[in-house]
């Protein structure tokens, strides 16, 4: 129910839950968190309502609230859920999440430094998706060219975000999946990632990664950062004697900056910082079960495999309505303390 407070939400009498979006041929649901804050945040009443153009329906069905605990507002046989949040050890939210297109073009941004450009992406990616998508013959929407379509539309955007001067020292993750059907029915996973935000495959109760993390202590990274004449730093605790980074004391950066190597945005951090986004396809097979997109905030504390056995063992492998808040309060109960975003697609 609703408290005296305007837009403040009691959850004396209702656990943290998600909300699911049925579409054709799999479900969504998701959730969003962050650690620190002990207020319970609100919600703009203004976004809720009936979505009445495709414009308001990007800007509100994936609109986040100011708080911790966050369940966007999503399309649902025609309603619409307000979000609602509870404590955490992070003051903001720099996560978005964008889901268009019935469920078939699905997003995780995670934003630093401000969440600028990671709002950018989820007000603009899809329509320049879109853009890119109509290209050339109508009929062709073959994988190649969806493959094609949004490589150039994050390629785009970046180049909008980047003659913002203001945005010079901000920047955001992308990872992308669009479920691509052909004409003979066969389904495609087309996984687009820029940054440390991750995709992840349910096969057979078996993780594989759609995406891979873009880190700077990654082999090829850290070459190509190198060679460009930056530097992979360890910032955090080395051994007294052999001079060795002590794990789970700090993280490698670049330029002793940012903990990634590839990013929207970041225009301060070019070249070392790369735009490019890896492209992945993955045919939908007998025993792909769900696909996780979330944030660092999630894998810091879980590997791909440990996130797919738990959601595998607490949901029994089928739809459930609250799997993406288990697994966010899961990572908070593990340690995290940086902003989660979880969304689990049931195909």
């Amino acid at each position: 129910m609703v408290t005296d407070h305007p837009g403040a939400i009691d959850l004396s009498s209702q656990a943290l839950t998600v909300v699911l979006l049925a579409t054709h041929s799999h479900f969504i649901h998701q959730a969003t968190g962050c650690c620190n804050d002990p207020t319970l945040s609100g919600y703009d009443e203004k976004r809720v309502g009936k979505l009445k153009s495709a414009r308001r329906r990007k800007d509100k069905a994936n609109a986040h609230g100011n708080g911790n605990w966050l369940v966007s507002l999503h399309y649902l046989l025609g309603a619409l859920t307000p979000p609602f949040g509870c404590s955490g050890a992070r003051p903001y939210q720099e996560d978005e999440i964008l889901i268009e297109d019935e469920g078939r073009f699905v997003c995780v941004f995670d934003g630093h430094g401000g969440k600028q450009i990671s709002r950018y992406l989820r007000l603009n990616l899809f329509a320049s998706y879109q853009a890119a998508l109509s290209i050339g013959s109508k009929e062709d929407l073959s994988t190649s060219k969806v493959q094609t379509a949004i490589k150039n539309a994050l390629l785009r955007v970046d180049d909008e975000v980047c003659k913002i001067g203001q945005w010079s020292y901000t920047g955001s993750t992308a990872v992308v999946c669009i479920i691509s059907l052909d004409s003979d029915g066969v389904r495609t996973i087309v996984t687009a990632n820029v940054g440390d935000s991750r995709a992840v495959l349910c096969r057979n109760g078996v993780a594989v990664d759609l995406s891979r993390d873009h880190k700077p202590n990654d082999e090829d990274e850290m070459e190509r950062i190198e060679k460009l004449g930056g530097s992979v730093d360890w910032c955090g605790d080395v051994d007294p004697v052999t001079d060795d980074p002590i794990l789970h004391t700090g993280v490698y950066r670049v330029n002793s900056n940012l903990a990634l190597s590839r990013a929207i945005g970041d225009k301060s951090e070019r070249p070392f910082i790369s735009n490019e986004a890896d492209i992945s396809t993955h045919v939908v097979k007998d025993g792909d079960s769900f696909i996780v997109l979330a944030s660092d905030g999630l894998f810091d504390v879980m590997s791909s495999q440990e996130v797919v056995s738990f959601v595998t063992l607490n949901c029994e492998g089928s739809p459930d309505e609250e799997a993406a808040t288990r697994v966010a309060k899961e990572a908070l109960k593990r340690g995290s303390s940086d902003n989660i975003t979880v969304i689990i697609i049931w195909l």
